[in-house]
């Protein structure tokens, strides 16, 4: 079983356990931050980002320690499995159009949400990224702005802010949105693996 087949009954499994059910992100959530975290060129502690995988208002912890090493040990197994899709330097293959699109190709609650989570992901490390869009060139500095644009209408599609909802009419549909992202979110992670992976 490759990585990408490993991922989603991995973290599957580990969300049907109710107490990560009602105090961790959404799923899908979780995986695009994992993406995201993935695609940085050298990485983070697991420590310092693992409680951003909690709900906001929820404390990080656990009722047994046990519940608390698989959900760190599953998370790490998640996140290699991540950092291998980039390393083969093959479009991501993402479960999207099943789980991301409706049958009228919007945008669905899986969708939005690991647009959200990768997001988060790339603001907690917004200063990594833009060194990297500075040293990498004008080509890279452009797919990540475009990226961002992209998952920021998966991921606002709702907003009543005006000025969003103009912007968000100038980007392509939802549907081109999503054939897209695996070329993109590759790209983005074309430096990732730890400093291992070549430009």
């Amino acid at each position: 079983m490759n990585s990408h087949q490993q991922l989603y009954p991995l973290l599957t499994a580990l969300f049907e356990h109710q107490e990560i059910q009602e105090n961790g992100r959404d799923l899908h959530e979780v995986i695009g931050f994992l993406y995201a975290i993935t695609a940085l060129p050298e990485e983070v502690e697991l420590q310092l980002w693992l409680p951003m995988l909690w709900q906001q208002d929820k404390a990080f912890n656990f009722t047994s320690e046990a519940l608390a090493n698989e959900f760190a040990t599953t998370i790490l197994t998640a996140y290699q499995a991540c950092l291998e899709q980039y390393q083969s330097q093959q479009p991501l293959a993402l479960m999207m159009r099943d789980t991301w699109l409706d049958e009228n190709k919007q945008i669905t609650a899986a969708g939005m949400a690991f647009a959200t989570g990768y997001l988060r992901a790339f603001q907690y490390a917004e200063e990594v990224w833009g060194q990297l869009s500075e040293e990498s060139g004008a080509e890279f500095a452009q797919i990540v702005q475009t990226t961002m644009l992209l998952l920021s209408k998966m991921a606002h599609v709702k907003t009543e802010d005006v000025a969003m909802r103009e912007l968000f009419m100038q980007l392509p549909s939802m549907h081109e949105i999503v054939d897209s992202l695996p070329m993109l979110l590759t790209a983005m992670g074309r430096f990732s693996g730890q400093g291992d992976c070549q430009q």
